[in-house]
């Protein structure tokens, strides 16, 4: 896949669930349809509780390339920016999780 000035445009669909919305079923269907319309990519956003089973759910039923943060994760897990450490943002940007 090419980005860049040289390409075409690509189109990022941005999911994934918050402290406000965790529901599953709704982050795939919004995967689906992304998909069904041609999007280049899924961006998982996720915050909420459940980071790792929503991003598990997403990547089972995706057909194009996924991107994450994993500093969303890594706060999570820390409860604090004050509790991060470069070793836990480290295991999730290489792992993607513990």
């Amino acid at each position: 896949m090419c980005i860049g000035i040289n390409s075409e445009v690509k189109v990022n669909a941005n999911i994934g669930n918050s402290g406000l919305a965790s529901y599953i079923p709704i982050e795939l269907e919004k995967v689906k349809i992304a998909i069904k319309y041609g999007v280049d990519t899924i961006m998982d956003l996720s915050t909420g509780e459940a980071i790792k089973i929503t991003r598990e759910a997403i990547t089972k039923v995706i057909t194009v390339p996924i991107g994450t943060v994993p500093i969303y994760e890594a706060l999570r897990v820390a409860g604090s920016i004050k509790n991060m450490s470069v070793n836990l943002l480290r295991v999730f940007a290489l792992a993607g999780e513990l």
